[in-house]
């Protein structure tokens, strides 16, 4: 079904994230992400655009301030490059979501 996947781990032994690669070329990626562990509590940005839409349990997705937003499932969101965000998974279950990524 998936053409690659790739295993992120934060640190050895700690899996956080498998990346499923539907599509990528340089402008576009489409990707399913299964969240496994929640971000560390400490903002992140990316270097492109994207939509990320939760397809299974959802996740709260804080901004620079701490302040925290219920994402459900199917719900998508746009989010520029550069801005500032963490996730923190509902319960112990992988959180899963479709990751569309434009170019940088």
């Amino acid at each position: 079904m998936f053409r690659f996947k790739r295993e992120i781990y934060r640190r050895p032994g700690e899996l956080y994230l498998t990346r499923y690669y539907l599509f990528r070329t340089n402008w576009l990626g489409v990707y399913i992400h299964k969240l496994h562990v929640s971000d560390y509590p400490v903002p992140h940005d990316h270097p492109w655009d994207f939509i990320s839409c939760p397809l299974k349990t959802g996740y709260i997705e804080y901004d620079e301030h701490g302040k925290g937003v219920l994402r459900k499932p199917f719900r998508p969101a746009f989010r520029p490059a550069k801005r500032f965000h963490w996730l923190e998974k509902l319960d112990n279950r992988p959180t899963w979501s479709l990751f569309i990524r434009f170019k940088r």
